[in-house]
Order: structure tokens, then C-alpha cells, then sequence
């Protein structure tokens, strides 16, 4: 089957066409996520502001009730007779239309005043009631009880919320006693309150009491036929605040707020997702206009910039044609543009200089690996220096020439082998040295705070060694090890030849010690260097220099545990001995 030629300009077309499409998606899709989370943002907030002016508006409710009933033994301070206190009780319940009644009795559920005068039931029963039983356990304090029935007077039984408190009062004829008042409240009162919140579509409040008892519901109704359950183990556990919790198969957003005075907690319930899904249907109407219009602009679009691409392109090749000598076969593209193919025979001709190039690179990136190994080898910690020079201009202004003399000594005899690039290979003797002079200037700096020794054996002294490979690591155990330590510290290095031809440099330490994975840290990244600047050659380095010098077998080897220590083992092949590099300065 005979492929079909596409031109440039119509791939590029449709690439772009596709790219604009997938942007469009991608913002109409950000823009979706963001008016769903601004708009259950919002819903969430219009319940907690309702449930919060709702909860204002109970507070200031509740707030009259225990007004009225602080006025109570004022009134009856004032009265001169039995007569006027009822008068006055009857004027306050007769103010307001849900006050039922306003009643004191004496501590044995007797009536001392009140608008309840007749037919009021026996002490008996008056002591029974919930009310007056709180007022018997707490004589001080409000009660708030939920809705009941109240069974205060015969034949007459109203839906009522108690409050009752326990007051003092002097009657008029100078007694002075403790009282329980009682202001029986219509249920409706509150009712009225929570009814007229307003929350989204479905959504709605309620009361309950401290017992998590319900004091008012709007589907109370529904609830004593058993049609209803509200949950109340998730208010429970979530005693403030807001939450999400799944209900009966409905995803609910629940605000919990406090009522003052009472112990009741005004519940606020709403329902986010059908909420959404309402909101949804013109917001999507408004999308697919938004999408329609961007991509009848996003095909012009493609057009204008495919032609406006594909020119130059056209150009470019012909001029191509008349740069391309190659004598070789043009390479042969499948399933693609004219203008593409056109271009292959360019393409072979740049594709032998490109290779050409590309061994160069290889070629200079190897001289710059070399070089950097080199630059790496000779790198000196610049702080380092200046510690060390502070330090002797400190020794030579307390006069203290003795040590002004042994560290510029170990300085210069550090130098010969850390900017020296004559050889790169020392003998050990003047890797030790080197070392010895480091650890000197170290010791001077931190006031003899540790001390250190070095055993090299007599027959390993000429082998040959990379240079600067160990002091890095002791640099390493002063301030990762011994730096920390409350006592003195002790660095000891050890040369020793195994029997496979191996040299073993050990590089131990009483310091701070290290767990596993410190351990393997330092040996897979360059970024554990001595201090913050990053400093030093550092323990990474030393290993990848050994590897690449010597091979994979060999390299470091970390022994260490918190508390008790670390010791480096360098290994290295133990090659034919070498003449010394340098003559150093004994110290």
C-alpha cells in the first residue's frame, strides 16, 4: 500500500491544532478544579457563618431569658406584699410571648410566687421534675433543660424548655431564703430561631444538650416515627469545629458551634456535592461555549503559524541542496513529510561531520576529566589557610616563636606536596608526611585537643601512592569525629601490605562514630564535606579517585559505630617501589 505524501505544513498544522487542543483541555480542566474548590470553599464558609450568626442570635436569646430571670428577686426585694410580686411576675410573662410561666418555689418544691397560683401539683411532684433536681444538686449555676412536657399544673401540659436557678430572695416580710425560679419558655420561641436559617438547598440546623440529646431538630416529626436518624456518634468524636463525614450513603459538611449559658451545641448540616452538581449545569454550558470558541481560534491559529513556519523551512532546503557534496547514500525516511526526505540527503553529510564532532568531544571531555582529577588532587581548603595563618600571626604576637617556627615548617612541607604537579604519584613516606604536617598545624590550631600517631613500616615506605588521598580522610575524622568530643581525641594511621598485593591505609578515630547509613552517605555523594562551603577534597572524592585510578576493587572501606568511633581502610595495589618526589623539611 502506496504511503500517502504529507506535507510539512500540514503536519506542523495539526501538531499545533493538537497542542492548542491539549492546552485548552488542560486550562478548562484547571479552571473546573478551581471553581469547584472556590465554590465548596464558599459553601463551606456560608455554613460556618450561618451556624455562627445563628449561635449570635441563641446566645442573645438566652442572654434575655437570664436577664429577666436576674430582675426576679429584685422584684421581689421591692414588693411590699405577696400580691404585688405576682402582679409584677404576671406583667414580665405577659410581656413576652414565650414565657409560659415564672415561678418560685421554696427549697421543699412548695410555690412561694409565681403566675402558676392555681392548681399547681403537690411538692412531691414538683421535687420529682428535672428542674427543680438540678437546682437540688447545683446551688449555683443555670439550667437549660430540653424540650418537655411540662407537668407543673393539672390538665395543662405544654411543650416548655426549663431554665431554673437557685436565687436568694427577701420576701416582704424580711425573710430571707434560697428560692428555685422556673421560667417555663415555649419550645416554638426556639423553634422560630433555628427555623428561619437557611442552609444551601437541603441543608439545616439543630440543637443538642451536653448528653448529646436532641433539643430541637427540624425533622423532629420524622425522627419520633422512626423515618429519621440524625448522627450523633460522629458529633461525638468531633466535639467543635467542622468535618466531613459520610451518613445513610450522603457525603455531609457539619459546623459545630456553642450555645453561652446552656451546654446545647447548634449543629449546622450541608450538603456540598448536591450543591455542586446544581451549580454544575450552567458552568458547564459556559465551558463548552469557552471550548468551542478557543478552538475554531486555535484551527486559524495553526494555519497562520504552519505557514508562517513552514516557509523558512522551504527556504532552508534549498539552500541545503546546494551546500550538500556528500557522496554518500541519501538516508531514506519512512512515512514522512516531502520536505523531510528532501532534507536527507543534507542530512547524511551533516550526520559524518556531527560524528566527526562528536568523537572530538569525547576526545577534550577525557582531557578535561584528566584535568579536573588533576585540579581535584591540588585543591587546598581556602579557610584552612587563613585559620592556619591566623594562628601563627596569634603565636608570633604572644612570642611564642617555638610554635611560630614548627608550623610554618609543617605549612611549607604541606605545600610541596599540595601545589606541586610535577608527579602524581609520591611515595608513602611523603603522603605520611604530608599527613604528619596537616595533623601538626591541626593540633597547634585546636590547642593540643587531640593527638595523633603514624606507623609506617620501614619496607613500605617507598611505594608509590596518588597523592592526597589520605589526608582528606583524617581531615574528615577531625571535624566529623573528634571535633565533638568533651575529652581529647586521638587519630592513629597504620600502613600495612596484605597478602594479595594490597596496601592498607587505616585511619582511626575515638570521635563520635557514625551509623549505616551516614556511612553509605559518604561513600554515594560528594556533598559530605567538613564545613558549609563545601569545601575540601572530602571522602566521596578520595573513593572515586581510587576506583578510577586502581579499578572497582579497590577504594574505602568504613567501620564505625555511634559512640564507639570510625576507622577508614584505604586500599590500594602495592606497586613496585619509587624514589622519593620532594626532600621535606624535618620538623
Amino acid at each position: 500500500m502506496k504511503t500517502k505524501d504529507l506535507s510539512i505544513r500540514r503536519i506542523f498544522g495539526t501538531a499545533i491544532l493538537s497542542a492548542v487542543l491539549v492546552i485548552i483541555l488542560l486550562m478548562l480542566m484547571a479552571v473546573t478544579i478551581s471553581f469547584l474548590a472556590q465554590a465548596r470553599s464558599s459553601l463551606e464558609n456560608t455554613t460556618r457563618q450561618t451556624v455562627r450568626h445563628s449561635s449570635r442570635s441563641l446566645n442573645s436569646y438566652i442572654t434575655d431569658i437570664i436577664k429577666v430571670g436576674s430582675t426576679v428577686p429584685d422584684i421581689i426585694s421591692y414588693s411590699t406584699s405577696k400580691q404585688q410580686i405576682v402582679s409584677s411576675l404576671n406583667v414580665i410573662k405577659n410581656s413576652r410571648d414565650d414565657i409560659v410561666t415564672i415561678d418560685i418555689f421554696d427549697l421543699k418544691g412548695n410555690l412561694l410566687f409565681g403566675t402558676s397560683s392555681s392548681n399547681v401539683r403537690g411538692a412531691n411532684e414538683i421535687i420529682s421534675q428535672d428542674w427543680f433536681k438540678y437546682s437540688q444538686t447545683h446551688n449555683s449555676g443555670y439550667y437549660f433543660s430540653v424540650p418537655h412536657i411540662q407537668q407543673l399544673i393539672l390538665l395543662k401540659y405544654p411543650w416548655v424548655i426549663s431554665y431554673s436557678e437557685v436565687i436568694k430572695i427577701k420576701d416582704p416580710q424580711g425573710t430571707r431564703q434560697s428560692a428555685v425560679l422556673l421560667i417555663d419558655i415555649n419550645h416554638s420561641s426556639i423553634d422560630s430561631i433555628i427555623e428561619s436559617i437557611a442552609i444551601g438547598r437541603n441543608g439545616y440546623c439543630f440543637l443538642i444538650d451536653k448528653d448529646y440529646a436532641i433539643v430541637y431538630h427540624p425533622k423532629q416529626v420524622l425522627i419520633n416515627l422512626g423515618q429519621f436518624t440524625e448522627d450523633i456518634d460522629s458529633l461525638k468524636t468531633n466535639i467543635l469545629g467542622s468535618y466531613y463525614s459520610e451518613y445513610l450513603g450522603e457525603k455531609r459538611y457539619s459546623v459545630i458551634d456553642t450555645v453561652d449559658f446552656t451546654g446545647w451545641k447548634i449543629v449546622g448540616i450541608s450538603f456540598p456535592d448536591e450543591e455542586l452538581a446544581a451549580l454544575m449545569t450552567p458552568f458547564l454550558i459556559l465551558i463548552t461555549i469557552i471550548f468551542l470558541v478557543m478552538i475554531s481560534a486555535g484551527m486559524v491559529l495553526s494555519r497562520v503559524v504552519a505557514n508562517y513556519v513552514t516557509s523558512p523551512i522551504r527556504l532552508l532546503e534549498k539552500e541545503m541542496e546546494k551546500f550538500s557534496i556528500s557522496t554518500f547514500e541519501p538516508v531514506k525516511f519512512k512515512h514522512s513529510s516531502i520536505e523531510v526526505r528532501s532534507l536527507a540527503g543534507s542530512f547524511s553529510e551533516m550526520a559524518v561531520r556531527l560524528k566527526r564532532l562528536m568523537d572530538d568531544v569525547v576526545e577534550e571531555q577525557e582531557l578535561i576529566r584528566k584535568s579536573e582529577l588533576e585540579a581535584l588532587q591540588a585543591k587546598i581548603n581556602p579557610h584552612f589557610l587563613y585559620n592556619t595563618l591566623d594562628s601563627i600571626i596569634w603565636f608570633a604576637e604572644q612570642k611564642d616563636y617555638r610554635n611560630v617556627i614548627e608550623m610554618v615548617k609543617a605549612l611549607s612541607n604541606l605545600f610541596r606536596i599540595s601545589i606541586s604537579k610535577d608527579r602524581e604519584i609520591i611515595t608513602m613516606e611523603e603522603e605520611l608526611t604530608h599527613v604528619e604536617c596537616y595533623l601538626t598545624i591541626q593540633k597547634k590550631r585546636y590547642a593540643d585537643n587531640f593527638d595523633f600517631s603514624i606507623s609506617l613500616p620501614e619496607n613500605l615506605k617507598h611505594k608509590p601512592i596518588i597523592k592526597l588521598l589520605v589526608q582528606p580522610i583524617v581531615e574528615n575524622s577531625i571535624y566529623h569525629g573528634i571535633k565533638y568530643l568533651m575529652d581529647p581525641g586521638f587519630i592513629e594511621i597504620k600502613v600495612a601490605e596484605e597478602q594479595n598485593n594490597c596496601l592498607v591505609i587505616s585511619v582511626s578515630d575515638n570521635g563520635v562514630g557514625m551509623d549505616k547509613k551516614t556511612q553509605e552517605n559518604i561513600l554515594t555523594t560528594d556533598k559530605h564535606e567538613h564545613d558549609k562551603n563545601g569545601n575540601g577534597i572530602g571522602v566521596f572524592n578520595v573513593n572515586k579517585r581510587i576506583k578510577l585510578t586502581y579499578g572497582e576493587e579497590y577504594g574505602i572501606k568504613i567501620i564505625s559505630e555511634i559512640d564507639e568511633g570510625a576507622t577508614f581502610e584505604i586500599r590500594i595495589p602495592s606497586g613496585a617501589d619509587i624514589p622519593p618526589v620532594n626532600t621535606m623539611v624535618k620538623l
